[in-house]
C-alpha cells in the first residue's frame, strides 16, 4: 500500500508539474504536422517600377533585410506603406489556451481592394504554464516549421516570415 500511495504522490507530482507541458507538445506535434497550417502562400505577385527601388544604405542599422532585393537595391518601404499594409509577425493568433499554442502571421494587403497579397504563417508553444512562470531560465518555447534554410544562413521559420515581401514584389 506504501507502494501504491507513494507511486501515485510521484505520478500525480509529474502531472501537476509537467502534465501541461506534455499535453502542450502533443497539441503543438498535431498543428505542426497539420497540411496548410504552416508555410509561405503568395497569392499575387506585383511588379514595381524603378522608382522604389533605392540603394542599400551604407549604415546597416538603416537596412532593413526583409525588403533588400540584391546587393546592392532594396525596397523602399515608406513609398509602398501608401498602397500596403504590412504586418511583421504582428497577427498572433492564439490556437489553444493549453500550452499556448499560437499562429504567427506576416502578411501583405493591398488597400485599394483590400486583397491579400500573401502570407507567411508559423506556429510556436510556450510549452505549459510551469514553463512560462520558471524564474531559474528562460523558457524558449518551440516552433514550426523546424529546420535550417542552408542558402539563406537562417532558420527556416526566420527565412519564412523574411522572405515574403521579396516574393510578391518584384522589379519591372
Amino acid at each position: 500500500m506504501k507502494i501504491f500511495i507513494g507511486f501515485m504522490l510521484i505520478a500525480g507530482s509529474f502531472i501537476g508539474c509537467y502534465g501541461d507541458r506534455v499535453i502542450s507538445n502533443l497539441l503543438f506535434e498535431n498543428y505542426c504536422s497539420e497540411e496548410g497550417r504552416t508555410g509561405q502562400y503568395i497569392y499575387e505577385r506585383v511588379g514595381l517600377g524603378e522608382e522604389y527601388f533605392l540603394s542599400i544604405p551604407k549604415d546597416p542599422r538603416e537596412v532593413n533585410f526583409h525588403f533588400v532585393v540584391d546587393s546592392s537595391l532594396m525596397i523602399n518601404r515608406e513609398l509602398l506603406e501608401k498602397d500596403y499594409i504590412f504586418s511583421d509577425y504582428q497577427e498572433s493568433i492564439p490556437l489553444s489556451i493549453i500550452g499556448p499554442v499560437y499562429s504567427l502571421e506576416t502578411s501583405v494587403i493591398r488597400k485599394s481592394d483590400g486583397k491579400l497579397l500573401g502570407k507567411s504563417i508559423s506556429l510556436f508553444n510556450s510549452q505549459g504554464w510551469l514553463a512560462e512562470l520558471n524564474i531559474l531560465g528562460q523558457n524558449e518555447g518551440d516552433s514550426c516549421p523546424r529546420g535550417y534554410d542552408k542558402e539563406l544562413n537562417a532558420s527556416e521559420i526566420g527565412s519564412l516570415h523574411s522572405t515574403l515581401y521579396k516574393k510578391i514584389f518584384y522589379r519591372k
